[in-house]
């Protein structure tokens, strides 16, 4: 990328990113495997599930 003097001065690299959670994968493509998931990783799951579900029948009455 050149700016407008016409010199070529890249900005600088992001630094890296260190992940502090590493997600449950799978070697298959398209899905996760469940039983990966920690505990803390389960119940976040389910409450996500219950928010789900509690909308959609709030929505359908």
């Amino acid at each position: 990328m050149q700016n407008e003097e016409g010199t070529s001065n890249p900005p600088p690299p992001y630094p890296p990113v260190h992940a502090e959670h590493s997600y449950p994968t799978s070697t298959g493509a398209g899905h996760i495997e469940f039983s990966r998931f920690t505990p803390a990783d389960k119940q976040a799951f389910f409450g996500l599930l219950d928010e789900y579900f509690d909308q959609r029948e709030r929505g359908s009455r």
